[in-house]
C-alpha cells in the first residue's frame, strides 16, 4: 500500500505546475473532460468497468484503473471548479457557502419533517434538495430580525446585547 499511496502524492508534486494551468482551458476541453466522465460514470454504474480502491485495507481490484480514474475525476474537478469563477453560478455557490452551517443542522430536520407530513422517504436528488433550499430559506427568514439572527445564526450584535444589559 505504502508504494500505491507514494504514488499518488509523487503524481500530485510533480504535476503541480500542469495543475496551475488548468485554468486556462478552453470550454471544448471542459466539455470533452465531462463527457468522458459521464461515460466513466455510466461504465462504472452499469458495472462494464469495475475497479475497486479501499487503501486501508489494501484491497485494489486493477491497480491500473485504481490510478488513472480517481486521477481524472480529481483533475475533472479542479478543471471544473477552477472555471466556475467566471460562469454565474458563481454567486448562487459562493451564497450557499456562506450558509454551510446553517445547512448543516437543518438539511436533516428539513427532511424528517418532509418525511413525516408526505409520508414518504425522498429521492436522493429530493433529499439534496429539501437539504440546501429548506435551511436556505429559514436563514433569509431568520436573518430579517436582529433577535432571531443572534439566537439562531449566531451574529452577535453589539447593540442588540448593550439593549439587554442596560
Amino acid at each position: 500500500m505504502v508504494p500505491y499511496a507514494f504514488t499518488y502524492f509523487a503524481l500530485g508534486y510533480f504535476t503541480k505546475a500542469a495543475l496551475r494551468r488548468i485554468q486556462n482551458a478552453s470550454i471544448y476541453i471542459i466539455a470533452l473532460s465531462i463527457l468522458i466522465g459521464i461515460i466513466l460514470l455510466y461504465l462504472g454504474l452499469s458495472n462494464n468497468l469495475f475497479f475497486k480502491v479501499n487503501m486501508k485495507y489494501g484491497d485494489i481490484s486493477n491497480p491500473i484503473l485504481g490510478l488513472l480514474i480517481p486521477i481524472y475525476f480529481t483533475v475533472l474537478v479542479l478543471l471544473i471548479s477552477a472555471n466556475i469563477k467566471q460562469a454565474k453560478l458563481k454567486e448562487f455557490l459562493t451564497h450557499i457557502g456562506k450558509n454551510t452551517i446553517p445547512i448543516m443542522y437543518l438539511h436533516i430536520v428539513s427532511n424528517f419533517v418532509f418525511h413525516n407530513i408526505s409520508g414518504e422517504v425522498p429521492e436522493p436528488y429530493l433529499f439534496l434538495l429539501i437539504g440546501i433550499f429548506v435551511p436556505l430559506l429559514l436563514t433569509f427568514l431568520l436573518r430579517r430580525h436582529e433577535l432571531t439572527r443572534m439566537l439562531f445564526l449566531g451574529n452577535n450584535s453589539k447593540g442588540l446585547l448593550n439593549k439587554v444589559v442596560d
